[in-house]
């Protein structure tokens, strides 16, 4: 017996071998350098954003086989036609040697011919996204989003492994990632790189003056408010470069209010998930702009189980989107992707607890009515949250939106009220406080919390049938 199992172990790490030789990892090096683009000194060298970052890419190529390497952008941009000024003076040398590599930059992939079976090579250039296409015009002044699952500032492999990123700063920008910090030292920032998120790398900038930092308290948890100032333009303003830095502090009674507000809802997922999270939250001027179709928009971005930062646009203040972005860090243990209740879950319960926690019994009730109406006149590509495997919503709110955003939180509430909403937060916390136990959620196990705690089979049935 002893000797089989030896026998189909070494089989087991022979087949496993046969797949590493056929296809080796090849290490990468990411760095970043954010530079302020005015003035400076390469004129050659186009941004449309105050800041551009240069970076460099740097691979260990150990034994290729093949002659030839193929990068890609994961995701590219749907301008990418532009590609020659979104990745400006790109080249590629040999790091040892020094000696220039030949490349073909075409149809979102680079080619590149390999000087020997084992090289180091070096990818550079100056990258700015395209989020100036879509945002308003005041984006390249205050704000830059480098985020990989919109748009890829870096190229990959099938079998790359991302080893360090390096990223240098300079002391008038904020700057934040979706990586832990390893360390900070002398104006560079070193990133781990233990948990890359499924959706790549991503990294946000934001200019100093133009914010306020706020450091407040919430049940012993750190929150750090980035809080925009006014700004003026001069009198001949052409470009972000020709703003006025502003003089004004938020005022203390904004500040004071969101507070105020984010202390109420924190108390109370605090008793639903049971558990502590941090958070930093950045607010900026984010749109997405197609004519007269805009869409504001926002962001959570989860460092560790504990901790957690959140872009999101200025108007999010105003209504219940900023506690949407909040909820989801707490809102963590969801179903797989491939589970038909995954978006019930992570979205559409999401916005229904964001709703609960900002408003009143009775300003819900207009949330709801105004939800349902907005619902009934959009163009609906789906009708049941069990449909959704994939969240597409496009600028004129078509897609999942309706479903996922509109209608499912519009049932969830109609159901709360159906039974009780006070029951219904009393069950939701039991079941919430099941699976923070079991790590296990799926919507048989949120009918069994239900149906276990005196949810009639007529009113369960109800909430399927409309869902």
């Amino acid at each position: 017996m002893k000797s089989l199992k030896t026998f189909l172990l070494l089989t087991l790490i022979f087949l496993s071998g046969i797949t590493l030789w056929g296809q080796k990892t090849i290490v990468c090096d990411l760095q970043v350098e954010i530079l302020p683009y005015y003035p400076i000194k390469d004129a050659t060298i186009k941004s449309m954003y105050s800041n551009i970052c240069k970076i460099t890419q740097s691979f260990q190529i150990r034994s290729e086989k093949k002659d030839t390497l193929y990068f890609v952008i994961d995701n590219p941009s749907q301008f990418s036609f532009f590609n020659a000024f979104y990745f400006q003076k790109l080249y590629i040398k040999e790091r040892n040697t020094n000696d220039t590599i030949p490349h073909i930059f075409a149809s979102d992939t680079l080619k590149v011919i390999l000087p020997k079976k084992d090289c180091n090579i070096e990818i550079h250039y100056y990258y700015q996204p395209d989020y100036f296409m879509f945002g308003n015009e005041y984006v390249a002044c205050l704000f830059c989003p480098y985020q990989q699952s919109w748009f890829s500032w870096y190229f990959s492999l099938p079998n790359m492994k991302i080893n360090d990123v390096i990223i240098s700063v300079h002391e008038q920008i904020y700057f934040f990632a979706n990586l832990m910090r390893k360390k900070t030292d002398k104006g560079k920032i070193y990133l781990s790189t233990e948990s890359i998120p499924e959706n790549g790398i991503s990294f946000f900038w934001i200019e100093k003056p133009y914010y306020e930092h706020i450091k407040t308290s919430i049940r012993n948890q750190q929150y750090n408010l980035y809080l925009l100032k006014g700004f003026t333009f001069t009198d001949d303003s052409a470009s972000c470069y020709t703003l006025m830095p502003p003089l004004q502090k938020v005022d203390s009674s904004v500040i004071n209010t969101y507070i105020s507000d984010l202390n109420k809802a924190v108390e109370g997922l605090v008793k639903i998930f049971q558990k502590n999270v941090s958070f930093d939250i950045v607010e900026a001027l984010l749109d997405i702009s197609q004519g007269e179709d805009r869409i504001r928009w926002g962001s959570a971005f989860p460092l560790s189980d504990s901790n957690v930062f959140i872009f999101m646009d200025t108007s999010f203040w105003s209504g219940h989107n900023c506690l949407h972005e909040i909820v989801h860090a707490y809102n963590d243990i969801l179903p797989a992707k491939s589970d038909s209740s995954y978006y019930f879950f992570h979205e559409s319960m999401t916005e229904y607890l964001s709703i609960y926690f900002k408003y009143n019994r009775q300003k819900r009730d207009s949330v709801y009515e105004a939800k349902i109406l907005k619902y009934i006149n959009l163009k609906q590509d789906y009708i049941s949250i069990f449909e959704i495997n994939k969240s597409e919503v496009s600028l004129d709110f078509g897609g999942t939106y309706g479903v996922t955003y509109l209608k499912t939180p519009y049932v969830i509430n109609s159901f709360a009220k159906r039974i009780g909403e006070d029951k219904f937060i009393e069950i939701l916390s039991l079941f919430y406080k099941q699976i923070r136990k079991t790590k296990t959620v799926n919507f048989l196990e949120f009918e069994k919390i239900f149906k276990s705690n005196g949810v009639s089979d007529e009113d369960w049935t109800w909430l399927v049938k409309n869902l």
